[in-house]
């Protein structure tokens, strides 16, 4: 998901005010911009070994629909969602790809792992549906032509890929799909003309029926509907109204804001929060929309080098570097550690306590639910808010 959000760099800045009553946020009162230190951080990283009691720990507080994302490459998401099930309403491995050719393939079977599914179902009043990414993948630009030219083409190959979805779901007994294409429709320029983006409210329209009538569920992921420079919305609120009616989620990209060309906040709040509302959502259909939750960060170094960090990394800086630097940055909602390595200073956005509150706030007020992206690569602590 993230490779293709590459593609853009994204900018943005408002400050939110937050206000959540609940325990959780209680124990983190003194915890304002003002005032969270390295140390909270560290103790908050240490107090959820394997030994929590999580059914005494508090239960889920959003209101709205929250979505993980697990990979195969990172088994602690894994073991996340287990212990945190009666956080979650939706669960979507990153497990398959539907390979272009006459007629298209899927791969990735080799990455399901049933045992997981079973555990994650056994024994609980509350199970959370299970709904894998399938992500088109090796498409050209001419193969999606092809697939969208005529009526009578795109009719066909949209039941090909609705029996390989539909099939998938009952041998594995899945609650349903997460479709990832938009973003390579969008870069290829297919969303921009009138015919084709017609044709692609129409596949999708049949891809969603099939699971419909086999109770099955849709959810969409798509790019942030602001983008950060003068190129046309990679997802508005016109595709969003011609598709609300064709989709039970759409999973919104609200990260990746910054890259190592342009270092910065992951996701300033005032750009996420301009991204929910560009949409338009009403309130009848404002509970489709997943604002995506990153709970990776990024380390920028030099000009032009970065790399992402996950939760055991940051603590390993905030250890390693004790003369390190926490502030807050107004601008984005976000804090920023900054340390040095010899001469070179290293800037690290990464979320926090305080970041999460206000952008779990955010949906809370517009109605909207949250899409994590990805489970297991955040500090466990980060489940208490959800």
């Amino acid at each position: 998901m993230r490779i293709w959000l590459g593609l853009v760099a994204w900018i943005a800045g408002l400050h939110l005010c937050l206000g959540v009553e609940s325990e959780t946020c209680a124990a983190y009162g003194r915890n304002t911009q003002d005032k969270l230190t390295k140390e909270d951080i560290l103790q908050r990283g240490s107090d959820h070994g394997d030994d929590v009691d999580v059914d005494k720990r508090q239960g889920k507080t959003v209101e709205g629909p929250v979505l993980g994302y697990v990979t195969p490459w990172n088994g602690k998401g894994y073991e996340v969602a287990l212990k945190y099930r009666d956080k979650l309403t939706h669960v979507a491995p990153v497990w398959f790809q539907i390979m272009p050719g006459s007629p298209p393939t899927l791969q990735g079977r080799h990455d399901v792992d049933r045992g997981w599914m079973e555990s994650l179902r056994k024994d609980r009043t509350h199970v959370p549906k299970i709904m894998p990414r399938f992500l088109f993948e090796g498409w050209s630009g001419e193969q999606f032509v092809h697939l969208l030219q005529s009526a009578a083409v795109r009719g066909s190959l949209a039941q090909k890929i609705s029996d390989i979805l539909v099939q998938e779901c009952k041998q594995q007994e899945l609650d349903g799909v997460v479709l990832e294409v938009w973003t390579q429709w969008w870069a290829w320029g297919l969303t921009r003309y009138p015919a084709a983006h017609r044709a692609i409210v129409s596949f999708i329209a049949q891809l969603y029926e099939s699971l419909r009538d086999e109770g099955k569920l849709l959810a969409l992921a798509v790019p942030p509907a602001v983008p950060a420079h003068a190129q046309y919305p990679a997802f508005s609120a016109d595709d969003f109204h011609a598709l609300k009616a064709h989709a039970d989620l759409f999973s919104v990209m609200t990260y990746d804001a910054s890259s190592s060309q342009q270092p910065g906040p992951n996701a300033p709040l005032g750009w996420v929060k301009n991204c929910v509302e560009e949409l338009k959502a009403e309130p009848g259909h404002a509970e489709k929309v997943l604002v995506g939750l990153n709970f990776y960060g990024n380390d920028y170094g030099p000009a032009g080098v970065g790399r992402a960090i996950l939760g055991h990394e940051f603590l390993s800086l905030l250890e390693e570097y004790p003369s390190s630097q926490l502030e807050w940055d107004e601008n984005a909602s976000e804090h920023v550690l900054t340390y040095h390595v010899g001469k070179v200073a290293h800037r690290v956005f990464y979320p926090t306590s305080q970041s999460l509150q206000q952008r779990i706030e955010l949906a809370r007020s517009h109605g909207t639910g949250l899409a994590i992206w990805e489970l297991g690569q955040g500090l466990e602590s980060f489940m208490d808010f959800l």
